[in-house]
């Protein structure tokens, strides 16, 4: 299986298939250019290639610059078709459709609504205000998910012996560095640091940087956040 760039360019008749930070990452941009409809589901390693071709035949998704202006011009929904990079060992991948309207035969979700955001595991795609600069998408952990994190972290920094306390601080710094993960990271930390009265020293988390080559990233296993999956 080959791996296509992402920005949507070009015309791919191979499918996309991408690690986590940069299907996190395509995936944002995809939403935030008006493909708020999506489904997901998994498909046999063996089966992607037929499934993406299908696909480009029923549904036009990963189209060219000119075919999306044909889209356009006739009301046909623009759409894209993302997979995740399998893990070693893996026999399925997954995948999403986003469309920039709902699909006929297709059980989509509007990303837009709180109840049906995109998903990668327990990391969802949220829009957030920002005063002065209008909405921003970003991806978090998702509510009841993360409430776990929290009770697991403060439990563990008001042990007197704090190594697992490190340990999970450690887990949670490999996430993606997207800015509502950030967010969500630091203040628990900052939390946990307290509880310990300074003895845990909260991490440097860097920010996401843009990644360019998609293809960099090939069918690598993912690293970052496989505790989130």
């Amino acid at each position: 299986m080959s791996n296509s760039k992402s920005n949507g360019a070009s015309s791919s008749e191979t499918p996309t298939i991408l690690t986590l930070v940069y299907l996190m990452q395509a995936m944002k941009l995809a939403v935030s250019r008006g493909m708020r409809y999506w489904v997901h589901n998994q498909v046999r390693l063996d089966r992607i290639e037929p499934f993406h071709h299908n696909m480009r035949t029923k549904r036009g998704v990963d189209a060219d610059d000119l075919e999306q202006l044909r889209q356009r011009r006739n009301n046909i929904p623009r759409c894209r078709l993302f997979f995740r990079a399998p893990k070693e060992n893996d026999t399925m991948a997954d995948w999403w459709l986003l469309a920039t309207s709902p699909l006929a035969g297709e059980p989509m979700k509007d990303a837009f609504d709180r109840q049906s955001r995109v998903a990668i595991g327990s990391f969802e795609l949220v829009r957030l205000s920002r005063p002065g600069n209008g909405p921003c998408w970003t991806w978090r952990c998702e509510p009841q998910a993360w409430t776990q994190y929290e009770r697991k972290g403060l439990h563990l920094a008001r042990q007197k012996d704090l190594r697992q306390a490190h340990e999970f601080m450690d887990q949670l710094a490999k996430w993606p560095g997207e800015s509502g993960l950030r967010q969500q990271r630091l203040a628990l930390f900052r939390t946990m640091s307290s509880y310990s009265h300074g003895e845990l020293v909260v991490p440097f988390l860097p920010f996401a940087r843009f990644l360019r080559k998609p293809s960099d990233a090939a069918l690598t296993a993912d690293t970052p956040a496989q505790a989130a999956r």
